[in-house]
């Protein structure tokens, strides 16, 4: 886990900001939006050779929306091109996101 933090903090540095957003840019990961996934919170995966993308569900509280980003870019560090998909219960037990931001977020309010 240091090892990611380390590679987070320094990518972070290159981007001169604590940003899923921008750091999903900064690495080439698409992000979209849909609002048709129930239980879903998000998923990654490779949308067509050398492209990866992070679906976000567009019906959960932004916050979250933000954590789901941080945990599925970790998710591309560590395991590019692999899919994976998270649902609440992922949000709550696996929380790489702890790497990011300090700040407390109400994660199952949507």
């Amino acid at each position: 886990m240091d090892s990611l933090k380390s590679k987070i903090r320094k990518l972070f540095e290159e981007i001169g900001e604590d940003c899923p957003y921008l750091l999903a840019k900064h690495l080439g990961v698409k992000i979209s939006y849909r609002d048709d996934f129930g239980d879903v919170f998000g998923f990654y995966r490779a949308t067509s050779p050398g492209t990866q993308r992070i679906f976000i569900n567009s019906s959960i509280n932004i916050e979250v929306q933000e954590k789901v980003c941080h945990n599925l870019i970790c998710h591309h560090i560590t395991h590019q091109g692999i899919p994976k998909s998270l649902t609440g219960i992922d949000m709550v037990i696996n929380a790489p996101w702890s790497l990011f931001r300090s700040k407390t977020v109400k994660l199952l309010q949507f």
